[in-house]
């Protein structure tokens, strides 16, 4: 089969610098995708996102998008990205409507069923369209079964044209979990000492990090200058977040929080690694790859109980009600003073992490290709 990969937001990332859990989702299946099968014939394809509307109109994602959601229209591959191919997937959020069959992975539905999370700016039109974009392909892969009954519900797809598809284990990831603690390297670089708690992920409403902030603020003196809060991300967008962002300068102007902004996946991962307890609140994960993460590296963790991380951690995390900032306080505390529990959560949480695997997630997704090319 010859195969296009939808890679455009994996291309916007890199472009801007940034990392997300779409882009580490397309960047290390589309490595497996062709290490694991050779036989097959899988190409990078990309809306250009520095065309000028007017010169590439078939270029720009936003005018096909529309064109297929309001007039029904369906593109050619090679009319889209010059090339033939026998089958599309969707990596990420840009859905073209083709005259092939297309696949598409969706991470989440959270726009359409939690849009107060989401910033207002278009939100109506950006949903409406997102919904129609999710009807285009012949089967849609949802990354959790939270995500497939949130596309049911939201968007009305029948559960049979979707398949629960299950991400992996980053190869960065794995390789820090085989490494020994360095409290040298950590000290050195970013003066780091045992005990902190460790929060990975952007800075936006949705992954509830004020909350967090202040349930830390809530614990007693000795206990949060022993266990400093520090933060691995940097904000969602163009998001206003000025609210948690002033609770992280006074959080780090007390000494008990810091926060180190956007850091390369090798020490993000290291940062992960030697931190004593893993923290994430967030009120809408499609996967919640950062808990998996946290898991690989033997990082107890203490996350929501809503979405999709019920489903991902398996019993293997602490879940509070992320809303309850007085709960959230009691578990940090109760945690950070319980050792057994936290080794007992460690353990728990490698034998959850081994359960995961990008081999298994490109299996079965070319066992997805075939059904539908056979169709």
């Amino acid at each position: 089969m010859r195969i296009g990969l939808g890679v455009t937001a994996l291309v916007r990332n890199v472009a801007a610098g940034r990392h997300d859990g779409i882009g580490a989702y397309s960047s290390a299946l589309r490595m497996e995708l062709r290490r694991a099968f050779p036989m097959h014939s899988f190409s990078d394809a990309a809306f250009e996102a520095g065309a000028v509307w007017y010169r590439r109109p078939s270029r720009r994602y936003e005018l096909n998008a529309l064109a297929s959601a309001t007039l029904g229209r369906r593109f050619d591959p090679l009319h889209l990205f010059s090339e033939e191919f026998d089958l599309f997937h969707a990596l990420d959020h840009y859905i073209p409507n083709m005259t092939i069959p297309v696949v598409a992975t969706v991470h989440d539905v959270g726009p359409l069923s939690h849009p107060h999370l989401w910033p207002q700016k278009l939100r109506r039109w950006k949903n409406l369209l997102y919904a129609a974009k999710c009807r285009f392909p012949t089967l849609i892969i949802a990354v959790s079964r939270f995500t497939a009954d949130e596309l049911c519900r939201c968007v009305g797809l029948e559960r049979r044209s979707i398949e629960v598809i299950y991400e992996g284990v980053g190869k960065h990831i794995v390789e820090e979990s085989q490494c020994s603690l360095d409290w040298a390297h950590m000290g050195e670089k970013y003066g780091l000492k045992p005990g902190y708690v460790v929060y990975c992920g952007t800075i936006s409403r949705k992954k509830n990090l004020s909350t967090l902030l202040k349930a830390h603020a809530g614990l007693d003196c000795r206990t949060s200058a022993r266990h400093p809060l520090v933060i691995i991300g940097s904000v969602a967008g163009k998001e206003e977040v000025s609210d948690v962002i002033a609770l992280i300068r006074r959080g780090e102007r007390a000494g008990v929080v810091r926060w180190l902004g956007a850091l390369p996946d090798a020490e993000a991962a290291k940062v992960l690694h030697h931190g004593e307890l893993f923290a994430f609140p967030s009120l809408h994960e499609g996967f919640g790859l950062p808990v998996l993460e946290a898991f690989q590296l033997g990082v107890p963790v203490l996350t929501s109980n809503v979405a999709s991380l019920p489903e991902i951690s398996g019993g293997s995390a602490v879940l509070v009600n992320p809303t309850d900032c007085a709960q959230l306080a009691r578990s940090l505390e109760q945690l950070l003073r319980d050792s057994a529990w936290r080794r007992e959560l460690s353990e728990r949480g490698k034998e959850r992490a081994a359960e995961f695997s990008w081999e298994e997630c490109a299996r079965l997704t070319v066992g997805a290709y075939e059904r539908v090319v056979a169709r």
